[in-house]
């Protein structure tokens, strides 16, 4: 069993890096994506360790191998805040606001270094369990990391609830189901069952933003994420839609209106609901 994480861990970094190809080649290079292709690199690294350490002889390797994926696990909530506010809301980055999140993943992150993380690995069933040190370090990044990934659910949720189109809608749902999902799997499989030893469990912390980004896909290539038309092209895409004279409408691939402008509901006789 001790040899199979590692493997599936292994598999899910292809995944990961398959999905930074993707992202790179196929779609617009504009910001939304940048940090789209920032969150799947963290999770990529996370992978990539964690498949190391988990085949590591020795604690003392398995130990550096968790701190090198450090720079994946403590970095990752920084671009995930930034993707939900650009999508959601068409906010840039703050710069003060990334640079005190910038200075706590570094204090984390040499916290970690410090053995103010995770302090101990012991061989359990799948591999090494990552032990967590009872430090303020360990209570600052609990905080931090969940109180980003809330924050982004409630992002999403109110982009979903006040969506006008099915299309947002559905990437609403999409955003907020995908982040509170991997935020449970994550926590209870790498925090809360290492705290109360139940060795059962397999730590998929770093898997678990395959649900995240399984989301993604169809968000990305149904429902048009990542798009022109989303975060900071926003508003400048509804009012050119809006306000440009000429009757103009946009379909699914079934030819069912979506949204459409101003001339055209009057074309079409109808009124704007």
């Amino acid at each position: 069993m001790s040899r199979i994480l590692p493997q599936v861990n292994f598999i899910v970094f292809l995944v990961y890096l398959s999905a930074v190809i993707y992202l790179f080649a196929y779609k617009t290079p504009t910001p939304e994506r940048n940090l789209c292709v920032s969150i799947v690199l963290c999770f990529a690294l996370w992978s990539f360790c964690e498949a190391h350490a988990h085949l590591s002889p020795t604690p003392e390797r398995a130990l550096m191998w968790f701190s090198i994926s450090s720079f994946g696990w403590i970095i990752f909530p920084l671009p995930v805040l930034f993707f939900y506010l650009a999508v959601t809301r068409g906010i840039k980055p703050n710069f003060k606001a990334l640079l005190v999140l910038s200075f706590l993943c570094f204090f984390l992150i040499t916290a970690q270094w410090r053995g103010d993380l995770i302090n101990e690995v012991a061989r359990g069933p799948f591999g090494w369990v990552a032990f967590w040190a009872n430090s303020p370090a360990f209570h600052l990044f609990v905080i931090y990391y969940s109180t980003i990934l809330f924050f982004c659910a409630f992002l999403a949720l109110k982009f979903w609830l006040n969506a006008e189109e099915r299309r947002q809608r559905a990437q609403g749902k999409i955003l907020f189901f995908t982040v509170v999902a991997g935020f449970f799997v994550g926590t209870f499989s790498d925090v809360v069952a290492p705290m109360f030893e139940i060795f059962q469990v397999p730590p998929v912390a770093c898997l678990a933003g395959l649900i995240w980004l399984a989301g993604m896909v169809p968000a990305v290539t149904k429902y048009g994420l990542l798009s022109l038309e989303l975060g900071y092209f926003k508003d400048l895409y509804e009012r050119l839609f809006e306000f440009t004279p000429d009757p103009l409408a946009l379909l699914d691939e079934r030819g069912i209106f979506l949204s459409a402008n101003q001339a055209m509901i009057n074309s079409l006789g109808q009124k704007k609901r």
